[in-house]
């Protein structure tokens, strides 16, 4: 009877909280084991070791969306300056310790960055302590003027159709396979007055990635955080944004913070699943995305990545 005793005071029920966020299978805890001492480990997409394959640029016809998720408080910069990395210095030397063995052509090295929450300098400035070669990167800037330029006194479908040619323009001012990074056109559907996110499909983003070969989209999901009541149309629309970007969307990339608050040796954890639709490459190539979970630590300089 004691030793019993003995045997149950040994086995305790440790609570534990899920977060819920766009990756199905990604459940997030708030149990952090210390960072001390656990192996630093490299951001890894998809199934050939890398973070933007090549394979995705073979097939002028392919078009592929990646969809990042994030809020307010895990911005996205140093995960977007990787994406740029990998892109045209054909790895991510921001976040990753190994250099492949074979890299990527150095045709391959063109992006197009824009934004309509941050001004150029945002973007510049940490690319340029990158060394990522000015002439491989255009950065175009939505936040400044826009609503004088853009939006005023003008219809909906012009409003759209011009910044649809101002990304054309950059586009074809570029020599090589492109990839375009947009920050937050969601904000759109508040910009543009009666704008409904079918239209926002329709008529930009859907054009626009039929113009690359991968469209990436960064999106702020602190909606989700707010009772529908309070906005019912404006908050209806942007989630059936969010949800038709990730069906799209070959993968979903999801920035979190700590359920558990603060750490000093973890900022928030990214969660690496597929999205809704295949990837779009060659016949015959055996290309899928690396489902992961990372904890991710930013600091000044630089960000670290390590597994749960």
């Amino acid at each position: 009877m004691k030793n019993r005793k003995n045997e149950e005071k040994k086995c305790q029920v440790i609570p534990v909280r899920v977060e819920v966020n766009f990756c199905p299978t990604s459940l997030t805890t708030t149990n952090q084991r210390p960072m001390s001492g656990v192996q630093r480990q490299d951001l890894v997409l998809f199934s050939d070791q890398s973070v933007m394959p090549a394979q995705l640029f073979e097939n002028s016809n392919s078009h592929n969306l990646f969809f990042i998720t994030h809020q307010s408080s895990t911005q996205p910069l140093w995960l977007i300056n990787a994406l740029v990395e990998a892109h045209v210095l054909g790895f991510p030397g921001s976040l990753n310790e190994s250099v492949p063995s074979s890299l990527s052509s150095a045709t391959r090295s063109h992006a197009v960055v824009a934004s309509f929450i941050h001004e150029q300098n945002h973007f510049k400035n940490s690319l340029n302590k990158l060394k990522i070669p000015s002439n491989s990167y255009t950065v175009l800037d939505f936040l400044s003027d826009f609503m004088i330029n853009t939006v005023v006194n003008r219809s909906r479908d012009k409003i759209l159709a011009d910044l649809l040619a101002k990304f054309s323009a950059a586009i074809q001012n570029a020599s090589a396979d492109i990839i375009v990074i947009i920050e937050q056109p969601e904000l759109l559907l508040s910009l543009i007055n009666g704008l409904t996110y079918s239209e926002l499909n329709n008529k930009f983003i859907t054009p626009l990635l039929k113009q690359c070969q991968v469209l990436i989209i960064v999106s702020n999901s602190d909606i989700f955080n707010i009772d529908d009541y309070d906005f019912p149309l404006r908050s209806s629309n942007l989630q059936n944004f969010y949800k038709s970007s990730f069906i799209k969307s070959v993968i979903n990339l999801n920035l979190n913070p700590l359920k558990s608050g603060f750490a000093k040796d973890v900022t928030g954890s990214l969660h690496v699943c597929r999205g809704g639709a295949p990837i779009a490459t060659l016949p015959n190539t055996n290309l899928h995305v690396v489902e992961n979970e990372y904890l991710y630590l930013s600091e000044k300089e630089s960000t670290k990545l390590f597994y749960r």
